[in-house]
């Protein structure tokens, strides 16, 4: 499940990290009361670099919009992503 506020659609910030954690924590706990869903929570809206490594708690991931056309910002969020994942295991 993808989730974006619309109102961080196009924003120059993503929503604040509680907020993020929040909704996505409340998405998580409802897919998980259905076991025929086998679902993961991501979250998008301007989601940039140092983002996923403050919400990890709350989502499964991020889905990215204008940070993906920028290499730059594009690896360190792979790095970000990486190195949760290492720390996970």
């Amino acid at each position: 499940m993808a989730y974006e506020p619309v109102w961080a659609i196009g924003a120059p910030a993503p929503a604040g990290d509680d907020h993020i954690r929040a909704v996505g924590g409340a998405l998580r706990a409802h897919l998980a009361g259905d076991p025929a869903l086998d679902a993961q929570v991501i979250y998008g809206g301007s989601a940039g670099p140092g983002l996923l490594p403050r919400i990890a708690d709350g989502v499964d991931g991020m889905f990215l919009g204008r940070f993906a056309h920028d290499p730059a910002a594009f690896g360190r969020i792979l790095d970000e992503a990486h190195e949760l994942a290492g720390a996970s295991r």
